[in-house]
């Protein structure tokens, strides 16, 4: 299994603490295998010179862009715009494209986004989250089939089932079977009386508060590891915390790396 780091652990008010081409050094020399680069970092109005530096610089560091993301697939501008990003991933050489379906009638333009994506020769993500078609296990299997194309896969993310309110989150692994195309991490735990207001999100009513990898009352990052391992599972596992004001986000993502190395 391979691990990646989000550019969202350096996303800040107002833009990101490093440029990207940092970004992407910092990552590597970190002992990350891979990145996920945010929208922002890298929009669909890029040239094309920056894109083939960005494709370039990924190559020379041994850095595997895992996924990158596109906006709500609904009408016809919409779809362009996702098949423009889209081509901005192949040409970097991003290894998915990841999109969300919110609402059942929206299956019909992921059905075309998938066909648009097929004949790129391009493997799609939704990933398990709050809020979307893909929040829980069975409701992603359930979009999958009505979407009904082989190329659109799952991003398992346990801290998103346990949002959903399943504890169990490691038995989405095995339900997941082929349809598991890649892992998102992040460590979320119920909210305590002493935390302060300004720590908490709020997820289905529910107060949440970040959790630092490996406290015993968030996710279980070495039992999810363990159970990917036995079930074959070689893909990356992209670590997609954000970072806390004034947290040492250096710190935070080689604890990441210490806690799935050692689950590994």
């Amino acid at each position: 299994m391979q691990l990646g780091l989000s550019g969202r652990l350096i996303e800040a008010r107002g833009g990101y603490t490093l440029p990207l081409d940092d970004f992407l050094q910092w990552a590597r020399d970190l002992g990350f295998d891979g990145v996920e680069i945010r929208y922002p970092q890298l929009p669909l109005e890029t040239p094309a010179e920056q894109q083939d530096h960005v494709a370039a610089r990924l190559r020379a560091l041994g850095l595997t862009w895992v996924f990158g993301t596109v906006e709500g697939i609904v009408g016809e501008d919409a779809l362009a715009r996702a098949v423009g990003m889209m081509n901005l991933h192949s040409r970097c050489g991003c290894r998915f494209t990841r999109f969300s379906v919110s609402q059942p009638e929206h299956i019909v333009w992921a059905r075309r986004f998938a066909d648009e994506a097929a004949r790129l020769g391009r493997r799609l993500i939704m990933q398990l989250h709050n809020g979307t078609l893909a929040d829980t296990v069975p409701r992603a299997l359930e979009t999958l089939q009505l979407i009904d194309r082989a190329n659109v896969g799952v991003a398992y993310e346990p801290c998103h089932l346990r949002f959903a309110g399943c504890e169990a989150y490691t038995d989405g692994v095995r339900e997941l079977g082929d349809r598991l195309f890649c892992v998102s991490l992040q460590n979320y735990k119920a909210a305590a009386p002493g935390d302060s207001p300004e720590s908490r999100v709020m997820v289905n009513g529910q107060p949440y508060v970040r959790a630092w990898p490996g406290d015993p009352a968030g996710i279980d990052f070495g039992a999810v590891i363990r159970t990917l391992r036995a079930a074959g599972f070689d893909g990356f596992a992209t670590v997609m915390a954000d970072a806390a004001p004034g947290q040492d986000r250096e710190a935070l993502a080689r604890r990441y790396l210490e806690v799935c190395r050692a689950g590994r």
